[in-house]
């Protein structure tokens, strides 16, 4: 579901948000199969990269390693970090934010323009009803969209070109 307005922008560098009406576990965050069963932003493909457990001030790496740093604050703010090469390798990222209970998951995908930010917790009414803000108990990241790199057609007529040359220059000199 799309985020109310209160709390779409409580990520910055991203440029979406949404909850989940029912998912209230992403499986300890190394397993993705909540995340595609709820086809956050639509997508089914997402592979865990890693989360910061605020509660217990860890970082787990997660199967796709995109350096994701999680500065708390407190359990209510604070900021994070992906290694700037994450968006040459991978078309999108998420952070999923959890509480320790009786929220949901909230999802914010980043747009990709900036590879840090700030954070606010998401776990606020509406969407979810609760007298105060709560706390976060743990960010997740996920990437999909593998970027396989193709060589620019420029580098590789060069190549072709000075192989061909070193070619015929050698083959002059056995002449």
């Amino acid at each position: 579901m799309v985020c109310p307005e209160n709390i779409e922008d409580n990520v910055t560098g991203s440029n979406a948000c949404q909850y989940s009406d029912t998912a209230n576990q992403d499986f300890l965050n190394t397993n993705p199969i909540t995340v595609n069963a709820e086809a956050f932003f639509g997508i089914t493909d997402w592979i865990y990269a890693g989360k910061h457990d605020i509660d217990e001030g860890q970082d787990e790496l997660g199967t796709a390693n995109i350096g994701l740093t999680i500065n708390p604050d407190n359990n209510q703010s604070g900021s994070w970090s992906i290694n700037g090469d994450t968006w040459a390798n991978w078309e999108n990222v998420m952070l999923i934010f959890k509480d320790g209970n009786a929220t949901t998951l909230v999802g914010y995908l980043l747009d990709g323009s900036s590879t840090s930010g700030t954070w606010l917790s998401p776990f606020e009414n509406p969407p979810f009803d609760v007298r105060n803000t709560r706390d976060v108990s743990h960010i997740s990241a996920y990437v999909s969209g593998e970027r396989v790199n193709v060589p620019e057609p420029a580098p590789v007529a060069m190549l072709a070109f000075g192989i061909v040359a070193a070619g015929l220059v050698r083959r002059r000199k056995r002449s």
